[in-house]
């Protein structure tokens, strides 16, 4: 938002759909919101209306091929990799492990100590360290 203010941004453009669920199926009623007293920027989201369906057909007929994230590893999101926040954390982890273990490396390293914190006193249902040894 900073960065926004900086330039001088009046209009933010996301790839964000409802059909993904979650928050991004609730925050939202269309695919444009006017810039309020919150948010100094207008939003525009014209993937917001797509389902699955939808987006298969645009990834074939333009012949997109997603990361290996999604496409070798299974992975349903990326997102910040290894935020202690991300409820799928966990399996995110277990994947980069596997697959990219200097990413895993990295991510222990920076978010290590917090796995350890979190897992120690209780703050999520599941552990995140668990099985990682």
């Amino acid at each position: 938002h900073q960065y926004y203010k900086k330039i001088g941004c009046d209009l933010v453009i996301t790839g964000e759909r409802r059909a993904e669920g979650g928050q991004r199926a609730i925050s939202h009623t269309n695919c444009f919101e006017p810039a309020n007293g919150k948010r100094h920027q207008a939003k525009y989201m014209p993937l917001f209306f797509w389902n699955d369906e939808t987006k298969a057909y645009y990834k074939k007929y333009e012949g997109i091929v997603y990361s290996d994230c999604y496409e070798v590893y299974g992975m349903k999101r990326t997102g910040c990799v290894g935020c202690p926040f991300n409820s799928g954390v966990h399996n995110d982890l277990l994947v980069a492990k596997e697959h990219e273990p200097n990413l895993y490396k990295a991510v222990m390293n920076v978010f290590g100590q917090s796995y350890a914190l979190m897992d120690e006193f209780g703050i999520r249902k599941t552990k995140i360290l668990e099985g990682l040894d």
